[in-house]
């Protein structure tokens, strides 16, 4: 009796020990995302340069500003700098002195008055109220100062000042100066012509009346 009572028991034990050990254990919980508005959410790094604001140029100049005058600039308002011709130079004779003479021996003759020739090869106006010549002949180059008047390609006698070691500024220097020249033109040789005037533009239509109706 006891036996067929273990039996029994056994019987119905057995499986549900089975079914027990074959059931799969729960599967944890996915964890909650939490969405951040896009509003709040950071900008990504491009590495992209940022707009400047409005009204502000590139490196920070405000649009219209005046450049700023860097080494070598010319001032504001600076007549354009023309530039040196390519003219012939021939032989004639000095005036005082060869120009090749006159830079070698400018240190001993500084404050002097002395006169050179030679054919004007650069001509810039109206500076600091002055004109600037270039003159050259076959020994060298100097430039000169003056209120005087000469095209390129003149050939001049030039009598000023001699004065060495002048700075004027905005990064012009010059070893040799002949400051507040006289000018004589003895060749003008082929000075360029001027620029044409431009075309005045066509006056405009009268205006015509309008036909009277029948």
């Amino acid at each position: 009796m006891k036996m067929h009572t273990l039996l029994s028991f056994l019987v119905f034990t057995l499986p549900l020990s089975v079914a027990a050990c074959n059931k799969e254990p729960p599967k944890p919980a996915a964890p909650a995302v939490t969405t951040v508005p896009a509003a709040e959410q950071p900008a990504a790094a491009t590495g992209a340069v940022p707009t400047p604001p409005a009204g502000v140029a590139e490196h920070g100049a405000a649009p219209g500003a005046a450049p700023v005058a860097g080494p070598g600039a010319l001032p504001p308002n600076h007549p354009p700098m023309e530039p040196a011709a390519e003219v012939a130079i021939g032989d004639f004779p000095a005036a005082d002195m060869t120009i090749g003479d006159l830079n070698a021996k400018a240190k001993d003759m500084d404050g002097k008055v002395v006169s050179v020739r030679g054919i004007v090869v650069k001509v810039n106006r109206g500076i600091l109220d002055r004109n600037w010549l270039h003159v050259q002949d076959k020994s060298g180059k100097v430039v000169i100062t003056t209120k005087g008047e000469a095209n390129k390609g003149a050939k001049v006698v030039i009598k000023g000042t001699v004065a060495i070691n002048q700075d004027i500024g905005a990064g012009y220097k010059y070893d040799v100066l002949l400051k507040d020249s006289e000018v004589t033109v003895e060749d003008a040789g082929s000075a360029p012509a001027p620029a044409a005037a431009p075309a005045a533009a066509p006056a405009p239509a009268a205006p015509v009346a309008p036909a009277a109706h029948p």
